[in-house]
């Protein structure tokens, strides 16, 4: 079977390299970026199976990326990755199109990977 591939974009450092880690070692392909500009054209150029996607990047908000994704008609996965409490915005912005949100702070990795093999329908 061939590897999924899988997009995390994360400003933080020591985030993006916790996501990266756990994720490799459950034998996914794995992509980062540090910012929304870099993301956005990775996700446009590689085709990730699934993208792990920051709301608060420094450039380009992750809200943003998404629908300029959609704009161009790309329907890669997308989990949101947040650290703010209120999600309604997040809620209203993408219009039930994304495959979910998570709050940073408040899920455990084996949460994240049941949630992204759900998403890949690989459970």
């Amino acid at each position: 079977m061939e590897k999924k591939k899988i997009l995390i974009v994360e400003d933080d450092q020591y985030t993006r390299d916790f996501y990266e880690e756990l994720l490799a070692q459950e034998g996914y392909e794995i992509i980062t970026a540090a910012n929304g500009k870099e993301g956005q054209n990775i996700a446009m150029q590689q085709n990730p199976d699934l993208i792990l996607l920051d709301i608060i990047l420094p450039d380009v908000d992750g809200i943003t990326i998404f629908q300029n994704l959609k704009a161009k008609n790309i329907t890669i996965p997308v989990i949101f990755l947040t650290n703010a409490g209120d999600t309604s915005n997040l809620l209203q912005a993408v219009e039930g199109k994304a495959a979910d949100f998570l709050i940073k702070s408040n899920v455990q990795p084996e949460a994240l990977l049941k949630r992204i093999k759900e998403v890949l329908n690989l459970s």
